[in-house]
């Protein structure tokens, strides 16, 4: 259950007030979020400037919207709060940090005091005869850090009491009550400052997330120069519309997603593929909000607006994604329900023990106690709660700061434990359109002249066959012929009168009215067939001169890919497409996949895919289509690629890969590993360390000193294993 740092209250506690930013008036972002959250009440401000709207968090119990509404009538936003007031904002927003660096400096002067002046006269403070001014101001130190980290304590009780169940504060709490009325004060203050640091830690790992780089680049955007009647004027982001004219200059933001009108520069589209790629643009390229023009200038026609945007969608999946990091998946689940055995068992263990050394082993009281208490000390099981969150939050971070959106924490360890993944052809594996296999001529027929026919020809279409045709001979020099008379036929292919003769481009249907077609050509056309080829025939008004194969264009980096895959440890890749039987089976042995599922409409990859599932444990789906949008949410992990998908796809999906190619499924899969390695290792150290300090300090080989800094430095090295994997970079395939 996530808490709010401010108010601590629950997050579903609070409410939220959009306010239209056309309806106030402030001059500065900045200093008006500041000013809002100087009221205790308001936990939260940001800007949306897409839907150009302000929007203010709160908790109804503290703060009611009628008061908000009157601090933003305010001439100037002065805020009508005494300094008091002030003062005890400011320390709720940085409680952690300012209790964490008071417990530190105090701890320090204990430190010195305590190996100065020696221990032993510091262990039974409650015999008064012994109490010096040296004690008074020891004792004095650790109730102060005491009282300070009661805060932590309190609301993990609370929390306890709330949904009657043990958690480790409980465990907490004995261990210090027991090491205070022991005397044991230092040991328990150097015990919190621990629980202090790992608490603050984790906070500030939460904060860097990859959400406030992209609303940072939303941000930066939040005005637009658009063209209208020949003259540049300022707008807000939130009122551009698609078909504007938008003017972007050197070292400015791009506000829309968009196609180059006219203009030339060089632009920075870190904030959408997480790297700092620098990539030319002119004429008839695509731009995306959010990114940087570093120089030239370009008028842009704004195709996607708000948050219909590349940068839009992955603030969004960002701000998805941060939302259930917490969600108790896997491993969380199994750690969640043992802590709390473990917790009782470590009471248990602690009590057994204070009897076994007073009453069997004939100890003192003193140090029958102290055993206890260290039992309980070294016992906690801090690190072990810590092991599986911490991870799978750096696992996010590292993850967007990739271009990759896990719109689930838990879908990290679902991902790394997938070993069967299947995978669409069309628009994943190959490109979406279609090129030139190969150029047949027949009969004493040129190859330019055929080149020079069918461009000419197909010049006038947008079929996807006929812009392959124009592409491959324009890369070939051809130049294109004018046609006197054009027909396109639906589905068949084009005719056109050229200097007079007529001349048709097409399906073999199309050329059935008279002319002849021989055995060779029949021939070509089936073995063209059998290799999963689509044929387009050239003829003029007597005969067949020619004939195009085309075929899907494979991604460049989809051999590499599959290969790493498999390298990290993905056992079965199948792919599965509505393609006929000889394309599906021509891509799948040219990339060496396990198998393939050809001419499969949706409902029946459906089937194949709990079919697959029936023999392997996690089943991933990675696709771009409309139609893959029923597989990516029925998969144990469902892939989309956002560059290129669909939106009911990258709806579908769990994890959203924001570039346009393949690359990402590799680097995804290997955050995943690395993550899920992460967590395994924590859980096997946070027991293990457990368990032996629990003998070392039973048996008297470690006291209680020794037993505080190695649970410190347990604890410590839990959360740098946790956030190592965030400071490797991934390695680029």
């Amino acid at each position: 259950m996530r808490i709010c740092g401010r108010c601590q209250a629950i997050y579903t506690e609070h409410a939220v007030y959009k306010v239209k930013l056309d309806a106030i008036n402030y001059d500065s972002d900045s200093y008006l979020k500041e000013n809002l959250q100087h009221n205790y009440g308001i936990c939260n401000v940001k800007f949306d400037y897409f839907d150009g709207l302000l929007i203010i968090t709160y908790n109804p119990l503290i703060i009611l919207q009628e008061r908000i509404d009157k601090i933003l009538s305010t001439p100037g936003f002065i805020i009508e709060d005494s300094y008091f007031r002030f003062l005890i904002n400011f320390l709720k927003v940085h409680a952690k940090v300012l209790r964490f660096s008071t417990v530190l400096l105090l701890l320090i002067f204990a430190w010195l005091i305590f190996f100065k002046f020696g221990s032993n006269q510091f262990r039974q403070p409650f015999n008064y005869r012994a109490i010096t001014l040296i004690n008074t101001y020891y004792i004095t130190i650790n109730l102060v850090i005491l009282f300070i980290c009661s805060f932590s304590i309190y609301n993990g009780i609370k929390q306890a009491f709330k949904y009657k169940r043990f958690n480790v504060y409980l465990l907490v709490l004995l261990a210090v009550c027991g090491a205070v009325l022991s005397g044991f004060l230092f040991e328990a203050s150097n015990f919190l400052l621990v629980l202090l640091l790992v608490e603050s830690l984790e906070d500030f790992i939460k904060c860097r997330s990859s959400e406030e780089v992209a609303a940072a680049a939303v941000a930066s955007a939040k005005n637009a120069f658009v063209i209208i009647d020949g003259t540049s004027r300022k707008i807000p982001v939130h009122n551009l519309i698609p078909g504007q004219l938008v003017d972007v200059k050197q070292g400015m933001i791009v506000p829309v997603d968009g196609v180059v009108v006219s203009g030339n520069g060089q632009i920075n589209e870190a904030a959408i593929s997480g790297e700092n790629s620098f990539n030319s643009k002119s004429s008839g390229d695509k731009v995306y909000a959010g990114t940087l023009l570093e120089n030239g200038s370009l008028v842009v026609k704004a195709v996607s607006v708000g948050h219909d945007t590349a940068i839009g969608n992955i603030a969004k999946l960002i701000e998805g994604a941060a939302d259930n990091a917490d969600a108790r998946q896997g491993f969380q689940k199994a750690v969640d329900r043992y802590s709390v055995y473990l917790t009782i068992i470590v009471i248990a263990f602690s009590i057994v023990a204070f009897f076994v050394s007073f009453s069997v082993l004939d100890m003192e009281l003193f140090e029958s106690v102290e055993r206890s208490v260290a039992i309980l000390f070294v016992a906690c099981p801090c690190a072990l709660i810590l092991s599986t969150p911490t991870a799978i939050h750096a696992g996010i971070w590292i993850a967007a700061r990739n271009g990759i959106l896990f719109k689930d924490g838990g879908v990290m360890e679902y991902f790394a434990r997938t070993t069967a993944l299947l995978v669409d052809k069309t628009g994943t594996l190959t490109h979406a359109s279609p090129v030139v296999a190969e150029v047949k001529t027949f009969g004493d027929t040129e190859l330019k002249d055929i080149l020079f026919i069918a461009a000419t020809v197909e010049r006038n279409s947008f079929h996807p066959l006929a812009l392959a045709v124009c592409e491959y001979a324009a890369q070939r020099n051809i130049q294109f012929g004018g046609v006197e008379q054009y027909i396109e036929l639906e589905g068949g292919g084009a005719c056109a009168v050229i200097d007079g003769k007529k001349y048709k481009v097409g399906a073999r249907w199309l050329m059935d009215d008279g002319r002849e077609i021989t055995p060779e050509i029949n021939n070509w056309i089936q073995e063209a067939a059998k290799q999963g080829l689509v044929t387009a025939l050239v003829a003029d008004e007597t005969r067949i001169t020619g004939a195009f194969t085309f075929t899907d264009r494979l991604r460049e980096e989809a051999p590499a890919v599959i290969q790493q895959l498999r390298a990290l440890g993905m056992n079965k890749i199948i792919m599965i497409t509505g393609d006929n039987c000889a394309a599906a089976e021509r891509i799948a042995n040219s990339l060496h996949l396990d198998d393939y599922f050809a001419e499969c409409m949706p409902e029946m990859k459906l089937q194949k895919l709990y079919e697959l599932k029936k023999t392997e444990k996690y089943v991933a789906m990675i696709g771009d289509g409309i139609n893959d949008a029923p597989v990516l949410a029925a998969a144990d992990v469902g892939i989309a690629i956002a560059g290129t998908g669909a939106d009911a796809a990258i709806a579908a999906a769990d994890i959203a890969l924001t570039g346009e190619g393949l690359d990402e499924l590799s680097k995804s899969y290997s955050i995943s590993k690395r993550v899920f390695f992460a967590i395994r290792v924590n859980l096997f150290f946070s027991l293990l360390a457990s368990l032996a300090m629990m003998f070392l300090v039973s048996t008297g080989i470690f006291s209680l000193m020794t037993g505080t800094l190695i649970y410190a430095a347990c604890s410590v090295l839990v959360l740098i294993n946790s956030y190592l994997p965030a400071m490797i970079p991934v390695k680029k395939f």
